[in-house]
């Protein structure tokens, strides 16, 4: 069924207590503010969304600035340029990477890359693909797809698959196949045990397969699907893959369980998120004439989101989606969701993202069009929303 979504954003359920703008401030004053303090220490909170949203403080200050705590609560300052990892909900690691890079013969960049932790201890110094980098959220894994074959037009005749462990350790895997490629879709699962990516054939996109492995790249399932597929994410349980493609005409769920397809949809092509419980998983759209859906895992029941309507209050629908443990509070673009009812909308479209179970949203600065500022604000469903 379709969602009936209404707008309030004079409701009280929303508010933001606390920003950040520019370069100068460190993560000890972020840290020490007196309402940080009060939030993070709070039982009124699950000790998951307390957790989460210190690592994005951390985070947001080290790629700001530099600026780090240590465990033993002594500034650290890194004079270097840091960056967030692409799959960085949880903030757990930052990299600095080298501005110069040596191409390698199988046809891919080769970039020294140093990792760090949110603490400023350095993690590993590993070379490796900047371009499709992934870390395991639990650390110490790092997935890349090397070779060149990840677009149409490639700079390279190899589809190589690398982990690397933070300890210096690393397996490959070769797709020999030379019609094979991908779009550096791939995911590792929470706890790093498994990696699931996909292949498509250049001469033919109406399929593709995801592959399934484990942390030594060893096969365990292929599941074919349609469509020249671009997207991939694994659930935090190892039990779901979700997956849409570049056409705009597939996305859908995979239960590992059973190598059964739970869900699809005709409609797709945004990043697939799973809720942190495993409980459910939103299929993006991206078009305006497109409607999104967020499906139960539990049942397989689905309900969706009219693109038109989301366009029509504002809401930029085609930034990325996040969504609480319980559904009912959905992060889109530059807004949030609760109940279905728009309680923030942010008019320089600054990203919104949810933490799991909703209690708490931080709201990305735009960097390179002139609004730095990262705010983060407290919800509360329990407020009366009209």
């Amino acid at each position: 069924h379709s969602e009936v979504i209404s707008l309030d954003i004079e409701s009280d359920c929303f508010n933001i207590v606390y920003s950040i703008s520019g370069n100068a401030t460190s993560i000890n004053e972020v840290l020490a503010n007196e309402r940080v303090v009060e939030i993070l220490s709070s039982t009124e909170y699950p000790a998951e969304d307390r957790e989460w949203l210190e690592s994005q403080l951390r985070t947001e200050l080290a790629v700001r600035n530099g600026s780090f705590l240590s465990r033993e609560g002594t500034q650290v300052q890194l004079d270097r340029q840091l960056t967030r990892i692409e799959n960085d909900y949880w903030g757990e690691y930052v990299i600095a990477a080298s501005s110069e890079y040596e191409l390698r013969e199988a046809g891919y960049r080769l970039y020294n890359i140093e990792i760090y932790d949110l603490y400023g201890e350095k993690q590993a110094d590993l070379g490796a693909n900047i371009n499709s980098m992934i870390v395991s959220p639990a650390g110490d894994l790092l997935v890349t797809q090397d070779g060149g074959r990840d677009t149409a037009f490639p700079f390279g005749d190899r589809l190589i698959f690398t982990l690397q462990w933070f300890n210096g350790e690393s397996a490959t895997y070769e797709i020999v196949d030379p019609a094979a490629f991908s779009a550096n879709s791939h995911a590792v699962s929470s706890d790093g045990s498994t990696i699931v990516y996909n292949t498509f054939d250049i001469h033919d996109y109406s399929e593709s397969n995801i592959y399934v492995s484990n942390n030594q790249l060893d096969i365990q399932e292929v599941i074919p699907v349609e469509g020249m597929i671009t997207n991939i994410a694994v659930s935090q349980d190892n039990r779901f893959v979700a997956f849409s493609d570049e056409d705009n005409t597939l996305s859908g769920i995979v239960s590992l369980e059973d190598n059964r397809i739970l869900y699809t949809t005709r409609f797709g092509k945004g990043t697939p998120r799973f809720s942190s419980n495993s409980e459910f998983c939103v299929l993006p759209g991206v078009y305006r004439s497109n409607p999104s859906f967020i499906v139960n895992l539990q049942d397989g029941t689905a309900s969706s989101y009219d693109g038109e309507l989301l366009h029509r209050y504002g809401v930029y629908h085609n930034g990325e989606w996040y969504i609480s443990n319980d559904k009912e509070i959905i992060s889109i673009g530059n807004s949030i969701i609760v109940n279905n009812v728009i309680v923030y909308r942010d008019q320089n479209y600054r990203q919104c993202v949810t933490s799991p179970s909703g209690c708490f949203a931080v709201i990305e600065g735009t960097y390179g069009y002139g609004y730095d500022t990262y705010s983060i604000a407290v919800i509360d469903k329990t407020n009366e929303v009209n």
